[in-house]
Order: C-alpha cells, then structure tokens, then sequence
C-alpha cells in the first residue's frame, strides 16, 4: 500500500513536455523566466540550454549541478539536497544518453501523484491504528476512561474540553464504530500509553502533520511573491515535509508489522 508512495522516484512528477527555448518568442519566455525565478530553458534539439543572462538567452553546455535522475528517490535527502543547488528556484532537468528527456521542480512535490498515494497510505494507516487497538481487547469506553484520566491528571484544557465532548456524546457512542469517531493524534497517544505502539512523540507529531496537511490540502512548496513581482518557492517547508514523509514511513512500517504479529 505505501511502497509506490515510499520508492516515488523523480520520474513520477517530472514534465517530459517542457518549455523549450524558441528565438521567436524570447520576449515571452524571458518574462517567464523572470516571474518563475528560472535561469535555464532547454534547446529543442534536447542536447543544450539557453540561459538568461543580462536579459537576454545565451546557449550553454547544461552543467551537472542543474541535473537530476529519473530513477532518483523523491523523499532521500541526497535528492532534496540537489534542489538547494545552485538555488531552489532553479529547474533541474533529467538527462538520458546526453539528451534532456524532462526536467523537474520543486513546485513538482504539489503533484497530484504524490497526494493520491498520501491519501491512500492515511487511510491503511489509520485502518491499521484501529485494529491493533482491538487486537488488544480495546474499545470506545476504554479510550474515553483514558480521556477521563488524562484530564484528571495533567491541568491542560484541552483533555477537560475532550472529555466534556465525549461525556455529552457517550450514548451515541455506545453504537459507534470502533475507534472511528475520535481524534487521529489522540489514538496515536492512547496507543502510545498503553504501550503496545511504540512510537516517539516526535513521531506521533510528524505522522499527525503528515496527515493534516493532507487534510488541509497544504502545497508543500508554498510560493510568495517577492517585492520584484516573482515566485519565490519554499525550500525549507520542503526539506521539512521530506523529513517527515520519511518519519511517517517508519511508524506505518512498525505499525503494520504490530497488527501482522
């Protein structure tokens, strides 16, 4: 289920129809440069560049620091750093037997590829949480009395606020689906407690960002427009989203083998 997630290469969200450079429309494809903080546009023949420089595009042999491979892994830090080089606006191109075959983006971690498989890995994520707590003889009223616990113990607002909420709802509840109707981050702490998921709280919260900036439809590489009027991309909100996908990889990881045992 998470594998086509886990083991995405940079061929999955690369273009393999660029913007190639055409004398005619130089005007044009300056001001797209400009406005997307490019350098770079490659020649139609695939076998060089032209680069901007001094307004005005100049053909150049591609240097290796502007390149990527299809087979690269998109989450490993060694392709995330190539992205930081020689500036995260930069297009990075594939390249195959000395031809420019695609090139790619960080603006491409937005891809649709990625949010589907998110979106897929969540659900057994959290198909799995459920049914490790009911392999362990768990259901609604143990959580709740976990609630209850909670707010008696630790002076945090949030667990009186909780349990308030269940309290008013415990009738309904009764007739609930296991599991199926209480906070993500809060399961994961309940299973945390109660021992039988051992996972950091550093985890429990990159898994739960993970998992709401899906929900929230967050682009990973947000774009603000500088004082000059041009994109400027996030590269740290990407670092950081990498560093993430590969901590909720290893909690899916144990998870699953928890339920399998």
């Amino acid at each position: 289920m998470i594998n086509k997630l886990k083991y995405a290469i940079i061929a999955n969200i690369a273009n393999f129809n660029p913007v190639y450079y055409d004398p005619k429309d130089e005007e044009q494809l300056i001001a797209f440069c400009k406005k997307n903080g490019f350098s770079h546009l490659p020649r139609k023949d695939k076998k060089s560049v032209y680069k901007l420089v001094d307004n005005h595009f100049v053909e150049k042999r591609l240097e290796d620091v502007y390149t990527v491979n299809a087979s690269d892994f998109i989450f490993d830090l060694s392709t995330i750093n190539k992205f930081e080089e020689p500036n995260p606006n930069e297009i990075h191109f594939i390249v195959e037997r000395n031809l420019i075959k695609g090139m790619v983006h960080i603006v491409d971690y937005n891809n649709i590829y990625i949010n589907v498989e998110l979106f897929k890995a969540i659900l057994k994520f959290e198909s799995n949480l459920r049914q490790l707590l009911i392999d362990h003889d768990l259901d609604n009223d143990d959580f709740i009395g976990w609630v209850n616990e909670k707010a008696a113990v630790e002076d945090n607002p949030y667990w009186h606020r909780i349990k308030n909420g269940l309290l008013n709802n415990r009738k309904h509840l009764k007739y609930a689906n296991l599991f199926q109707t209480f906070s993500f981050r809060d399961l994961l702490n309940f299973a945390q407690d109660k021992n039988i998921l051992p996972l950091s709280d550093r985890e429990i919260n990159d898994v739960s960002n993970v998992r709401n900036s899906l929900a929230h439809n967050r682009d990973v590489t947000s774009q603000m427009d500088d004082d000059k009027g041009s994109i400027v991309y996030d590269f740290v909100g990407l670092k950081l989203f990498a560093e993430k996908m590969r901590s909720f990889f290893n909690s899916y990881d144990i998870l699953e083998e928890k339920v399998r045992k």
